[in-house]
């Protein structure tokens, strides 16, 4: 049996090393570096023209690499080995090191070997979620290799080529779905949306590159096929944020709108004309126009987000957002299509229109009704209009529509609003209950599915089980290994569950693990890893020199997405600068991070950790108001300190001493930290709402949103204070209602 299998990249890198002795990995590391030797000078040999011709660099097979005499791996002097080599047109290299002493070994075991591994790495890298050049994780060949290293050649654990890769149209036979053919790329309208419920279902199942293969079938000739592969290059964009991985799916995505557009509904000048005139007659659109139209404006809306993402320029700011116009507007055609309540073939293409329709109103009305007043104004004057109530009631609707294929999506959507959206640009009021409901329905049906146990521990963690939380992320991490970049969601919410409990070690390494993997926002990351650091009740050398690196680098990841810097890394850089400003240290830094993510409002569900916390600011005050020594800066500290002090009595129910933290807080004259002003004088608008004083709310937060400009995570705020100006005119509503 083999003794080592190891993968090398182009520019021999190391990709992937499998040892049969886990102890001698080392020594057999060293043995491939060496025999790469002897590999370069066959690609040599090879590459030389042949005569009479070009360059024919077709033999893969290398062949026996040393003689078993020169061959010995250390320390093992008196065991021999035989080395084999392999290398793909793409200058992808495999080798396999054997024990010598098998006399079984035949040539032809080692090719059929190296056409496994091959076969195995062609799948792995057709992933639309791997990056080329990373290390290769894929479960396939790591159990492949392991099999390989640890049984016999004639074994029955060694699979043969044949198995390698499963038949399109047996991909979801687990799934106890009814067979289409897929011999051909026409399919209709029927089978189309047959075919991206199963893809959906296979991603949702862990099952991403079978699930891509049955939408690239038809991408050229049907809507929903070309819909679903424009779809997965935007997930593959949006999660690895390469900007190669942008422009591929901004072109794919403007062939599926292209390819969606062929089945619109053709108007002739005359019939424009007549439309203007008599108004649009949508009985006369088919059910293909129909559809067509839905998958049209799906296609516009995720090359509108791309081009925000792929450019900087004014000008690509402005293109995306009249691509998000066209596609609110062809949302609204879809909409009076429903409302016209045509006439269908069956209750499948109905449902399927329908749950899509009030999918795309719905997560738009949500959208724009939590926009703050001055950008709604802006908005309803180009022609968007959108409340919460229909927004989460056509979500709702949609959700409903049983066994349509965008009904899962609606649950994603709504899941999104109620355990994200709501605690982080609102005012923590999430309909926890029913997240948790739809969490439950989705994981009977994907109980392994790694979106639907990352929204479990989402639900866990808001009601303040973090512990089930952090459990409930780890199975999301641990259900898949195809799609890395999902991970990345859970290591940021590891950093939060770490940082709620105090356990700093933790959540700096997976803050650091971020920084190394992730390219959403380095800035932001190696700040949070030093803040996390800079948190541990005993701060080493070493760890100073850690964050003193990792804030000199701060300033350098900062970046700029369609043409302005990103507000929380425009703020991460004020404080690293700070942080050198004032002799190299933060006050409360993570705490701080803490509140601007609005944690506080998730802590108020774990009254034992927000009492650890307020020991802890309150010790830290103590500290400053003590320093004989008055720098530039104690006010501002002071202040801040007093603004997290009144956060974690507001959430423990104290509100009369979170009053006075806050008016404690406003008094201070800061100097640098202007951001802190205003969203003190918001936490004690949020702080007369929750008591119900609404008049008294209602100035406060006009006073928090008109009277301070120019700070920090500004729009932020604007957010929050919009969302609790709203939940103030309901009440006032209401209140009006039951006098009447």
């Amino acid at each position: 049996m083999a003794k080592c299998i190891a993968v090398l990249g182009k520019e021999n890198s190391p990709l992937f090393l499998q040892v049969a002795d886990p102890s001698r990995e080392l020594d057999f590391h060293r043995t491939v570096c060496g025999c790469m030797d002897v590999v370069e000078e066959r690609l040599a040999a090879f590459s030389k023209p042949p005569q009479g011709g070009g360059p024919d660099f077709r033999e893969q097979y290398l062949g026996l690499l040393h003689t078993p005499e020169e061959f010995r791996v250390e320390p093992e002097e008196h065991n021999v080995y035989k080395a084999y080599g392999y290398v793909t047109n793409t200058r992808i290299k495999f080798m396999i090191i054997w024990d010598a002493s098998d006399t079984s070994l035949r040539e032809n075991d080692v090719k059929g070997m190296f056409r496994r591994l091959h076969n195995v790495y062609t799948e792995l890298v057709c992933n639309p979620f791997y990056i080329p050049g990373d290390t290769l994780n894929c479960k396939k060949l790591i159990e492949m290799a392991a099999v390989t290293v640890t049984k016999p050649l004639d074994s029955p654990d060694v699979e043969d080529d044949d198995d390698i890769f499963l038949d399109a149209d047996e991909a979801y036979d687990d799934l106890d779905l009814e067979p289409i053919s897929l011999e051909s790329s026409s399919f209709s309208l029927d089978q189309s949306i047959d075919l991206a419920s199963r893809a959906l279902d296979l991603f949702l199942s862990n099952r991403f590159l079978e699930s891509k293969r049955l939408m690239d079938v038809g991408k050229n000739s049907s809507m929903y096929h070309a819909l679903g592969s424009g779809t997965f290059a935007f997930l593959q964009a949006v999660m690895t944020m390469n900007e190669s991985e942008l422009e591929s799916a901004v072109a794919a995505l403007k062939a599926s709108v292209q390819v969606c557009a062929r089945f619109r509904k053709k108007e002739s000048v005359k019939q424009t004309v007549s439309k203007l005139v008599r108004g649009k007659k949508y009985a006369s659109y088919t059910e293909e126009e129909r559809h067509a139209e839905l998958c049209y404006a799906e296609g516009i809306l995720e090359k509108a987000i791309l081009t925000f993402l792929e450019d900087e320029t004014l000008s690509s700011f402005v293109k995306g957002a009249l691509q998000i116009r066209h596609g609110y507007f062809a949302y609204r055609e879809c909409w009076n299509i429903l409302k016209e309540k045509p006439m269908w073939t069956n209750d499948k293409l109905q449902n399927n229109f329908e749950s899509g329709v009030r999918l795309g109103v719905g997560a738009f009305n949500l959208l724009i009704s939590m926009l703050p007043g001055r950008v709604l104004k802006i908005l309803e004057w180009i022609g968007f209009s959108g409340t919460k109530e229909l927004g989460l009631s056509q979500l709702e609707k949609s959700f409903e529509c049983d066994g349509a294929l965008r009904s899962v999506l609606s649950a994603l959507v709504l899941l999104g609003y109620h355990t994200f959206i709501c605690f982080f640009a609102g005012v923590g009021d999430g309909d926890v209950p029913k997240a948790k409901s739809i969490v439950q329905d989705m994981l009977k049906k994907y109980p392994n599915g790694a979106f639907f146990l990352f929204f479990s521990g989402r639900v866990e963690l808001v009601s303040g089980n973090v512990e089930l939380a952090m459990e409930e992320y780890q199975k999301s991490i641990d259900s898949q290994d195809e799609l890395i970049q999902f991970h990345h969601f859970c290591f940021w919410e590891l950093i939060w569950c770490n940082m709620f409990v105090g356990n700093w070690n933790e959540a700096s390494k997976n803050a650091k693990r971020l920084l190394t993997e992730s390219k959403w926002s380095r800035c932001f990351y190696a700040y949070c890893q030093a803040s996390c650091i800079s948190m541990k009740a005993t701060v080493s050398a070493e760890d100073k020199e850690e964050i003193e690196e990792l804030m000199r680098r701060v300033p350098k990841y900062k970046q700029r997405i369609a043409g302005k810097s990103v507000p929380i890394e425009k703020f991460c850089v004020r404080k690293a600068e700070r942080f050198f400003a004032q002799g190299s240290y933060l006050v409360l830094p993570a705490f701080e991070l803490i509140f601007v993510w609005n944690g506080f409002a998730i802590l108020s569900r774990r009254q034992d950790l927000l009492e650890r916390i307020y020991s802890r600011i309150l010790d830290t005050k103590k500290q400053i108001e003590d320093e004989k020594l008055v720098d530039n800066f104690k006010t501002d500290n002071l202040c801040l300190c007093n603004l997290l002090a009144g956060c974690c009595l507001r959430w423990m129910g104290l509100p009369t001493l979170a009053e006075e933290y806050f008016e404690e807080a406003l008094k201070c004259n800061v100097v640098e930290d202007k951001y802190l002003l205003p969203y003190a004088a918001a936490e004690l608008g949020y702080l007369y709402l929750s008591q119900g004083q609404n008049e008294r709310a209602k100035k406060q937060l006009q006073f928090a949103r008109s009277n301070f400009v120019d700070y920090s995570l500004e729009s932020r705020l604007h957010f929050r204070v919009h969302v609790a100006l709203t939940k103030v005119s309901e009440l006032e509503k209401k209140s009006d209602e039951n006098k009447c």
